[in-house]
């Protein structure tokens, strides 16, 4: 069971799972937020790629940070899982940030995502901080293709 589940699952138990249920290999993972939507608390998830997909997948968390970027009211976050097939991806690149003092305090670089939607048609976009090394995670979906 994916959602709902309050007991501890171990990672790789946890990805062989993801594995099955989407019936491709996780070429690459990392942890990331969405960063464009700057009126509201950061919404973190996993970010992963596979030969025909990218996924952003986030859980439901209920705890005193969450609440304090609520105003008190009830969390954002939620399980749900954004799937974007290769077909509509129109650009996933990683963006450098300028800025910084010779190097120090930079901001981590951002991930674009641009995809045309299967339901409007209409262009749509996130962008996205990661943990880890972003340019392996964009570069393992980008070589898939070929």
């Amino acid at each position: 069971m994916l959602f709902g589940n309050k007991e501890a699952v171990d990672a790789e138990t946890f990805w062989r799972g993801r594995e099955e249920e989407i019936g491709s290999p996780v070429l690459e993972k990392t942890l990331g937020r969405i960063v464009q939507d700057s009126n509201t608390a950061p919404l973190w998830g996993l970010v992963y790629t596979t030969a025909h997909a990218v996924y952003f997948q986030t859980f439901k968390s209920e705890n005193w940070v969450s609440m304090l970027f609520a105003g008190g009211k009830n969390s954002r976050t939620q399980d749900k899982i954004i799937e974007i097939s290769r077909d509509q991806i129109k650009t996933f690149a990683v963006r450098e940030l300028k800025g910084g003092l010779f190097g120090l305090f930079r901001r981590p670089p951002q991930v674009e995502l641009t995809w045309v939607s299967a339901e409007t048609d209409a262009e749509e976009t996130l962008l996205f901080e990661m943990d880890g090394k972003p340019q392996a995670l964009v570069d393992s979906f980008n070589s898939a293709a070929n």
